[in-house]
């Protein structure tokens, strides 16, 4: 699985209700897959702030500037390696979330009739239903 299908399924987990899953099962088994994929969630999001963390802090001098230039609708000019080591960093995170996770979850999927039938008082989107197909419903 990758990781950003673990942040995805993340996501669309969080504009799920617990108390709106009524079959007991299936919710019980909802919180056991979400408690799961929010610890590798936890470990992804540390990774991507690393990655961040390490742009800021070998271009705190300049980040100030290019922010002001930013905001202002100005040319960002005079930053070309400011703006390469940007592209190169934004680049990683990219190929970081597109990287398989190395554990198994051992996630328990659910059948996508028994997700519908439990949660339709709930409020979810397609896009929530797609970003959770393949990762907890089957």
């Amino acid at each position: 699985m990758k990781k950003i299908d673990i942040q995805n399924a993340v996501n669309a987990f969080g504009r799920i209700p617990v108390n709106k899953v009524k079959n007991d099962q299936v919710r019980n088994t909802l919180i056991y897959d979400y408690r799961k994929l929010r610890k590798a969630s936890r470990e992804i999001e540390q990774e991507r702030l690393d990655l961040v963390e390490k742009f800021r802090e070998d271009f705190a001098d300049e980040m100030l500037d290019v922010q002001v230039l930013r905001e202002s609708g100005r040319p960002v000019v005079d930053h070309d390696e400011f703006l390469r080591a940007e592209a190169s960093m934004n680049r990683l995170i990219q190929k970081m979330f597109q990287e398989e996770i190395a554990e198994d979850l051992e996630l328990v999927k659910v059948s996508m009739d028994d997700f519908a039938k439990a949660v339709k008082d709930g409020e979810y989107t397609f896009e929530d239903i797609a970003a959770l197909d393949g990762v907890i419903l089957e």
